[in-house]
Order: C-alpha cells, then structure tokens, then sequence
C-alpha cells in the first residue's frame, strides 16, 4: 500500500516512541469523513465516526457525537507512513502505517459513543 497524503487506512504503530499496548486503525476519506476502529479501553474493537477538515498541514476533528478530539494535529506523510504531532504538546507524536483494516476488526467493532462513557484515541 503506497500512500502520498493523508486519505486512506492506517494502523498505529508507534506512539512516543514506543510500541502501543493498544490498537488502533484510522480511515480518513476524500469526502471529509473518518472512521476510528479502536480496541484502547474494552476487549473488543470499538468504532467511531466524525468528520474532519485540514488547515495546511493540520488536521482537527468533531464526533458524530459533536464533540471534538482531543486535540489538533500536524501531520506529514512520507513513505506510506503518517505522522501525527499534538499540536499542544510536540512530544505527542504517534505513527501509522498504511494499511488494509481486516474485515474482521471492522465486523466486531461496535458503534461507540462518548455517552457510554468510552473515550475515543483523538
């Protein structure tokens, strides 16, 4: 998978440096709109939904729930690899990989709402 801007599947890799003790995929699509398929607080994979907008080089976010991610991000793609810096605070930085999302993942996952006290990974 060859990807050149941030539109497309990813899977988190890295996040400070150091490998997650969770697992995280991120879809942004070419229409503004993103999925997150997140197994971070529970034993299944959880699903959440929203749009997002770019602004030069960062991006920022807003649930379907109409709350906004924690933060905005600068982001850089370079070698089918996404980098995505806090904006708040530079030492945040997490790293994806371009990916397929298994079906399987996508299949167990379960709309997720703020509401029922689940905190998103953005």
């Amino acid at each position: 998978i060859v990807q050149t801007d941030i539109y497309g599947k990813w899977h988190l890799v890295t996040l400070c440096d150091a490998t997650p003790e969770f697992d995280v995929y991120i879809e942004f699509t070419k229409d503004g709109k993103f999925n997150i398929y997140q197994q971070v607080w529970s034993f299944t994979y959880e699903h959440f939904t929203g749009n997002f907008t770019i602004n030069g080089n960062v991006v920022s976010g807003t649930y379907s729930d109409g709350s906004q991610w924690t933060a905005s991000y600068k982001f850089a793609v370079a070698n089918s690899k996404l980098s995505l810096t806090n904006v708040m605070n530079s030492d945040e930085i997490a790293i994806y990989d371009a990916c397929k999302i298994p079906a399987e993942i996508i299949e167990e996952a379960t709309m997720a709402t703020r509401s029922e006290g689940v905190v998103p990974f953005l």
